[in-house]
């Protein structure tokens, strides 16, 4: 064999090698390349589906702690980083791995709150496999007997070593709970010194929460958390609006193509120019858009490299991972619900600011023609996300202004209640009443009850100058 022939075929093999490692650049570890398409270890085992700030379909849109006088405090903001859920998701992994089962019941909430409790609330019925994969757990557990569940409470026995769990549900339209324990004294400690020294709880100047079922509301057919307002009412400060995208002098097409370079593949190869007012920016794959009322829509048309449907705790997390490359969000937010299509799911996201929800009004979705129901909306189909769109405001406490919330849940309630017509004489049951801040732009946000009633959401203001 010549040295021109060896050479030859060295070539060769060199030539082979750099297309086999372009090919697995280009399609095998596609999703180093582009964040959009997300990949996560799959089966429910080893590592939670989980975005890099460790949220995940499991994380909660709120925790409250139960206080000794069989009120509670509520936590939206700083969950993650929380000794509450950290020890909660260890006592919630124990439950799922040897948990025993105990009963199935009608809930007594008497019993279910007894001691100090640390309670999940989920702003959907999350499925026991989805929680289960949050949790980086088998669900096999729960998938026998539960098929979904809202909230979940945690109280721990010191004496004893017991962790008791709840899960709350509806069955046959019915309110059921399922109860698992186990005895570990050391993640019982844990637990319970968590909950003890939970330091959130300002007497002065937080507000409290009652529980519907134990202070006798008996407006709802589920157990719901109502805030409680002082008879001196409740101070805050009101919200302001500003637009991460506008300088100065105002908003332009320049000032928006800034902040959106993380959209694009190439964003040196992206095209831009304004059609009907709309600033718009594209290349051969991606669409941006931000419209005249403040609304920023995302639209992806990379080809899909998979048929399957990823799970939807997988899904979830495509969602968390995309949302958290996106630096001009200047606010928390928390998961308040999805929707299911032929192969897509759609993610809804809310924000919070002090442990209050912001709500988006459907007043002010309609004066705005705005058709997204939150203020955060992803889509995600095949495991990558192909479309994204958000309410580009961010929100701050004005430190100038003060208010003062005096309505509290029953004048509220009876105010709205009194308005409302039961179809063919029959009850109105409520579904929730949340205290929250009204998005609105323009002005300060303020605080308002808000009742959903029939899929209705109903508002009514709770403060008055000061």
């Amino acid at each position: 064999m010549t040295i021109n022939r060896l050479k030859n075929i060295f070539v060769i093999f060199l030539v082979c090698l750099a297309a086999f490692q372009t090919t697995q650049l280009w399609f095998d570890s596609f999703s180093n390349r582009n964040f959009f398409y997300t990949v996560f270890p799959s089966g429910n085992n080893g590592a939670a589906a989980m975005d890099s700030q460790g949220r995940t379909i499991a994380t909660p849109y709120r925790i409250f702690v139960g206080l000794s006088d069989k009120t509670f405090t509520i936590k939206y903001n700083h969950l993650i980083d929380s000794p509450q859920k950290e020890q909660g998701d260890e006592a919630l992994r124990l439950i799922l791995k040897n948990g025993v089962f105990v009963s199935v019941a009608a809930p007594d909430y008497a019993t279910i709150f007894k001691n100090r409790t640390l309670v999940y609330d989920y702003a959907f019925a999350i499925p026991s496999d989805a929680f289960a994969q949050g949790l980086g757990e088998n669900a096999t557990n729960l998938t026998g007997k539960i098929k979904d569940f809202t909230t979940v409470v945690l109280s721990a026995e010191k004496s004893s070593g017991r962790i008791n769990c709840f899960f709350l549900t509806r069955e046959n339209n019915e309110p059921v709970c399922y109860l698992y324990t186990i005895v570990k004294n050391t993640a019982c400690t844990a637990l319970a010194d968590a909950i003890d020294a939970y330091s959130g709880y300002d007497s002065t100047h937080s507000l409290t929460y009652a529980s519907s079922k134990l202070f006798g509301y008996t407006l709802f057919q589920n157990n719901v958390f109502i805030a409680q307002v002082p008879d001196t009412g409740y101070t805050y400060r009101p919200l302001m609006v500003s637009n991460p995208y506008a300088v100065s002098d105002g908003l332009f097409l320049s000032s928006v193509e800034k902040k959106i370079d993380f959209l694009f593949e190439n964003p040196l190869s992206k095209l831009h120019d304004t059609i009907n007012n709309v600033f718009t920016y594209r290349d051969d794959n991606t669409v941006v858009k931000y419209y005249p009322n403040n609304v920023l829509e995302y639209t992806s048309y990379w080809p899909s490299t998979s048929e399957k449907s990823a799970s939807l705790a997988m899904d979830c997390s495509a969602a968390y991972a995309f949302l958290a490359k996106d630096k001009e969000i200047g606010n928390e937010y928390f998961l308040s619900g999805y929707e299911e299509g032929e192969g897509y799911r759609e993610f809804c996201f809310d924000y919070a600011v002090d442990d209050l929800p912001l709500i988006l009004p459907d007043s002010f979705r309609a004066e705005h023609d705005i058709t997204m129901s939150h203020p955060l909306v992803v889509r995600v189909e095949y495991g990558r996300v192909f479309r994204y769109a958000k309410l580009a405001y961010v929100f701050s406490e004005n430190p100038e202004e003060e208010r003062v919330a005096t309505t509290d849940f029953l004048s509220s309630a009876n105010a709205v209640l009194g308005s409302q017509e039961g179809e063919n004489g029959q009850a109105i049951w409520p579904t929730d009443a949340v205290l929250g801040y009204r998005i609105d732009a323009g002005k300060d946000l303020m605080l308002y009850w808000f009742m959903y009633i029939n899929g209705k959401m109903h508002a009514q203001s709770a403060q008055q100058s000061r």
